[in-house]
């Protein structure tokens, strides 16, 4: 375990974003109305979703505003799932498959950058398969107690993102085939829900006069970003949404098995649940892997091909990978057993290696320039910077955080003022715009280029631009940003 831990502590390191100027502000603007008015009703859905911005506006309540706060939560709920995902591994094959399979969830791409920048798959994915552990619990000793809180761990779910349908789906699976033969259990499963799910909308309708403002939202935000209406131009190679192109009916595979958020995982665990699942017998083990082993089916089914009004992404999909790396973890601990266990190692390692190289040669920081500009108001204490109004609006939060707002401008430069021209703005500039790029006479102030990327200098060493698809070869190497400082002349 300590193992495991260390291995995710260096996934977190790699994968860290921190701040990026999307749903991570709304997050944070949320969290932070409750924290100053006590009662806040949302507007979008992302406000909605209480079990992050509550713990989040409780932080900001007695901590105040900072990067580190705002991704403190995430960081819990990583650690919760992987810690979650071992449990459940080693109740089907001991310690060893704990280990393995916690390290496994944890240096997943898709999970280790959740933990630096507040977003929903992660809590969505720990409350729902706590949910799933927990009922099982309580259909093997018949305890009411847990059912119902299986029942409220599912609300929680729910309430966090409304894919937890998938879910509601396997319990509705399983009470037509009376697993676990306790009709009474699935009863007080749905009053726990129910209880979560009332309490929520009973709020929302308080506020909003509306008894189902939570739906009403949600189908807001699902309409607006709907890929049945919207249309999102990819480079040809990968659509919009750094999937590659291919009919619904195909993405789902294809995602999974050449994701770069995803890496190698469900090359080995598939193979490996699908033996495991043949082989797992009648024991209470077998049947345990066999129920994640439906839930996490069931969830991709629902999310690929069935909810098509939603995109094709590995994020929606945390628990169906959790779950084969929970299948992964115990096909290696039974490799181990056997004494095979070099194998088990080499297995491990390459999966693990491979979680990794994609960390390392993850994606850039989308608001590098806007960061680089908080950078240049900090250093230059006294003068107010102007920059460009996507500029502006992107670092808002930075700058409200550290007190630097009022020394921060949008609009053109000024004669004898300081300007920061910023390249490639986390949002498009205004049509009118009238500084598209720096003047020959301004004096260069201080420079903030991007960091070096091994993968640029792979691609011209080997000359792999001249083989691969353009789309890859801009992620392998994408366009240098130069985000600069400059002093405007006077005369």
């Amino acid at each position: 375990m300590l193992l495991a831990l260390g291995l995710g502590l260096l996934a977190i390191a790699l994968a860290w974003t921190g701040f990026q100027q999307t749903d991570d502000l709304s997050y944070a603007e949320a969290a932070w109305s409750w924290a100053e008015r006590g009662w806040f009703l949302g507007e979008n859905h992302w406000a909605l979703r209480h079990m992050i911005v509550l713990p989040l506006a409780g932080l900001f309540r007695f901590f105040g505003r900072s990067e580190a706060i705002l991704v403190a939560p995430m960081l819990v709920y990583v650690g919760l799932l992987a810690a979650l995902g071992g449990l459940i591994a080693a109740r089907i094959a001991g310690g060893l498959a704990g280990a393995l399979a916690a390290a496994l969830i944890v240096t997943l791409p898709v999970v280790a950058n959740a933990a630096s920048y507040v977003t929903t798959d992660v809590p969505e994915a720990l409350f729902a398969m706590a949910s799933a552990f927990v009922f099982h619990r309580a259909l093997e000793g018949r305890r009411r107690v847990a059912a119902l809180l299986a029942g409220a761990l599912a609300g929680m779910a729910f309430i966090t993102r409304e894919t937890t349908l998938a879910l509601i789906v396997f319990y509705g699976l399983l009470f037509l085939a009376n697993y676990g033969r306790d009709r009474w259990a699935y009863v007080w499963l749905g009053a726990g829900f129910c209880l979560v799910f009332g309490m929520d909308a009973l709020f929302l309708w308080a506020g909003s006069g509306d008894p189902f403002y939570r739906f009403a939202i949600t189908h807001k935000g699902v309409e607006g970003d709907n890929p049945l209406t919207s249309i999102r131009v990819g480079d040809g190679f990968f659509n919009a949404m750094g999937v590659i192109e291919a009919p619904r009916w195909a993405q789902g595979p294809l995602m999974l098995l050449t994701s770069q958020k995803i890496g190698l995982l469900p090359w080995l665990a598939l193979p490996a649940a699908v033996l495991l699942l043949r082989r797992a017998g009648a024991t209470a083990e077998g049947r345990l892997l066999r129920y994640f082993g439906l839930l996490g089916l069931v969830w991709f089914g629902l999310l690929n091909w069935v909810l098509i009004s939603l995109w094709v992404l590995p994020r929606y999909n945390v628990v169906p990978l959790a779950v084969l790396a929970i299948c992964l973890g115990v096909g290696l601990a039974r490799l181990f057993a056997k004494g095979r266990r070099w194998l088990a190692v080499a297995l491990f390692a390459v999966v693990i290696g491979c979680n990794f190289g994609l960390l390392a040669l993850g994606g850039r920081d989308a608001i590098h320039g806007e960061r680089s500009y908080v950078q240049a108001v900090r250093e230059h204490p006294g003068a107010v910077l102007r920059t460009d109004p996507s500029t502006r609006y992107a670092a808002d939060w930075l700058l409200a955080i550290e007190g630097l707002a009022s020394r921060a401008e949008a609009g053109p430069p000024l004669p004898g003022g300081l300007y920061f021209f910023n390249p490639a703005p986390r949002r498009g500039l205004p049509t009118d715009w009238p500084v598209q790029r720096p003047d020959p006479g301004w004096q260069e102030v201080a420079a903030y280029p991007d960091p070096p990327r091994a993968t640029g200098w792979l691609v011209t060493r080997f000359g792999l631009d001249r083989m691969l698809p353009a789309g890859l070869v801009a992620k392998l190497r994408p366009q240098p940003r130069r985000p600069a400082l400059y002093r405007v002349p006077a005369g």
